[in-house]
């Protein structure tokens, strides 16, 4: 994948509802995390408009469910944060037919935003790690039961709100046990840009 680095007053003009944010981190943590789920992402987010507020929803550890402004996300992340946008051409049998006529991905960020507050889901990050580990697929398979209910890690949270939406970004996973590696090799989602200074 060629990166297209856009600065982040063109990105914000072209970033939808919807759009997941996939978060290449640094630092011992984000490098350990990435290390074994073995990409370059470390952290997924999706982006909600709020008026003329462009946020980020998302989870992280010590911090629950939240949104923020995305361009203070970008001022101690420059160039370290790829938007993937869902391909509607690519939805495949897996896509729900809804009564409601707003787009997945809208729905999907209204749907993120409705789980701001809610704890992060630490045992779906040791469960994913686990997974991951040499071998670990041969006694512990992933689940692929999304209707188990409980708190969600940061890409359970994008995952979630897409199949909330009407659509299952990862098929083959259940939404907590899914990864940001997950998020960037569906064939759901597009590499769009890059989020530059």
């Amino acid at each position: 994948m060629i990166r297209q680095v856009i600065p982040y007053a063109r990105a914000r003009e072209r970033i939808q509802d919807g759009d997941i944010l996939l978060f290449r981190g640094c630092g011992l943590v984000a490098w350990g995390v990435s290390a074994i789920i073995h990409s370059p992402y470390n952290h997924a987010a999706l982006a909600a408009w709020w008026g003329d507020v462009l946020m980020c929803v998302e989870t992280r550890g010590l911090r629950n469910a939240r949104a923020v402004v995305l361009s203070s996300q970008v001022r101690g992340r420059p160039s370290q944060i790829d938007v993937y946008r869902y391909d509607q051409n690519a939805t495949g049998p897996t896509a729900y037919r809804l009564l409601s006529s707003s787009p997945i991905p809208a729905r999907a960020a209204a749907w993120a935003v409705r789980k701001t507050a809610t704890p992060y889901g630490w045992w779906a990050i040791v469960r994913a790690l686990i997974q991951r580990l040499p071998g670990s697929r041969l006694i512990w398979r992933p689940s692929t039961n999304d209707a188990r209910p409980g708190p969600l890690n940061c890409s359970a949270l994008a995952s979630d709100s897409y199949r909330h939406a009407g659509d299952d970004l990862c098929p083959g996973l259940s939404d907590t046990d899914t990864t940001p590696a997950d998020l960037a090799a569906s064939n759901k989602l597009k590499y769009a840009f890059t989020i530059g200074r």
